[in-house]
């Protein structure tokens, strides 16, 4: 995949695989978010979520740039698998690529940044209202923008 994308947001991005395996398998005809979470309920589509295994920082002129690629099996991702086996059938699967914004990049504490940009609640909370008051660093990570690719 190779993203050159506008309009973001100053900061830390990742960006993840979405793969639905079995697209046949998604609920009302097409594969979203109802067939992602939870978990538990992604059988009939095979879904898979992990890292693309690349991530930026966006700087004033709000341009992202992102480029990578997958093989076949759980053993080619590149880091952070959420769940599944990974991409099993490159030219049925339905790929949902998503652009997650981290929040201001947090330049003083390396570890923080690359968990921004390689993991998926790399300094977020999954509830922004947590940090208020406790960890000025904390930040109710969002999916800013995505991309859909039918087999």
């Amino acid at each position: 995949m190779n993203i050159d994308t506008a309009d973001l947001t100053v900061g830390a991005y990742s960006t993840w695989w979405v793969i639905f395996n079995d697209p046949s398998g998604c609920s009302d005809g097409s594969c979203g978010e109802n067939d992602v979470l939870p978990p538990p309920g992604t059988e009939e589509a095979n879904v898979s979520v992990l890292w693309t295994g690349t991530g930026t920082i966006v700087g004033p002129d709000r341009m992202g740039h992102f480029s990578a690629s997958l093989g076949v099996g759980l053993d080619a991702a590149p880091g952070q698998v959420i769940y599944g086996d990974g991409l099993l059938d490159p030219m049925g699967a339905e790929v949902h690529i998503i652009v997650r914004y981290h929040g201001p990049a947090i330049w003083d504490d390396a570890t923080a940044l690359v968990e921004q940009l390689s993991t998926f609640q790399g300094s977020c909370t999954p509830d922004s209202s947590l940090g208020v008051g406790t960890d000025p660093n904390a930040f109710g990570c969002f999916d800013a923008q995505a991309t859909i690719h039918l087999p």
